[in-house]
């Protein structure tokens, strides 16, 4: 009798941590599965930020009035419009955009258009 009861004890003994066990590695697996999704929601949602950080940033720049010398000729954008600087142009503030390559402050002072460097008006 004993050595049945010793037997019926073992089995379950067995059964039940490996029914633990398996529990464990269940919720082990559980957790690893939300952890990817919420990284890769994460990963979403920071490409997203970014994508509209960037296209502020572009449409910030793209209304601000600035001179850029792109291949050798000046251009002058105003209120998001591009034009080819051809003669000596007099701003609204004073600065004089000249097609030799750099600015004329109402001070005076020189500044030259260095390729592919904007120079805002503002």
């Amino acid at each position: 009798m004993e050595k049945t009861i010793s037997n019926y004890i073992r089995r379950h003994t067995i059964m039940i941590a490996t029914i633990i066990l398996g529990g464990f590695i269940l919720l082990g697996f559980g957790e690893y599965y939300l952890y990817r999704n919420q990284m890769k929601l994460n990963r979403m949602v920071a490409e997203g930020l970014m994508q509209l950080k960037e296209e502020k940033r572009v449409e910030s720049l793209m209304m601000k009035d600035q001179v850029i010398t792109r291949d050798g000729k000046i251009l002058l954008r105003k209120n998001g419009h591009t034009t080819i600087v051809n003669k000596d142009e007099v701003l609204p503030n004073g600065v004089t955009v000249s097609v030799k390559g750099y600015l004329l402050k109402k001070d005076g002072s020189k500044v030259f258009l260095n390729e592919g460097w904007p120079i805002d008006l503002e």
